[in-house]
């Protein structure tokens, strides 16, 4: 956990933010939490990846498991210093699943992965959002009929 600016890259949100291979430590290092799901609903994975440096492409994987693996994918930081912001989604299948980002970058004396500003939200059912859009058009309706 890096706090304040680090390498020339400030934290993407808040004053703090992670780095993975910060020093040139050997690749493969990772970081995870679990938390508490609903099966059978989905859920947005948001977060920030950043470089400091230049040199090599850098990369992370995001993977997701419950009772199997839910959701995985490759993310980088784009090719100069600052953060990118990255997202992806899954169906939970239990009530609890662990979220998983390891630096698959490989050794690099020049350049250093960041996380930041990691959230995970329940998506709403299709249905709610039909019902919540057509509460708020007809209310626009009855408030044009009332003018």
């Amino acid at each position: 956990m890096v706090v304040g600016t680090d390498n020339g890259l400030a934290p993407f949100s808040g004053s703090q933010h992670l780095t993975l291979n910060g020093g040139n430590p050997s690749d493969r290092g990772w970081v995870e939490q679990s938390f508490s799901t609903v099966s059978g609903s989905s859920y947005l994975v948001e977060f920030a990846i950043g470089r400091a440096g230049g040199g090599q492409a850098l990369s992370l994987t995001a993977a997701v498991t419950g009772s199997a693996v839910l959701a995985s994918g490759s993310f980088s930081p784009g090719a100069s210093v600052g953060y990118t912001v990255a997202s992806f989604w899954f169906v939970a299948d239990s009530s609890s699943a662990v979220l998983r980002f390891t630096d698959t970058s490989g050794g690099n004396s020049i350049s250093d992965l960041y996380l930041d500003a990691v959230a995970v939200s329940a998506v709403p059912e299709p249905a709610a959002v039909g019902a919540v859009m057509g509460m708020a058009c007809g209310a626009a309706a009855w408030r044009r009929r009332r003018a």
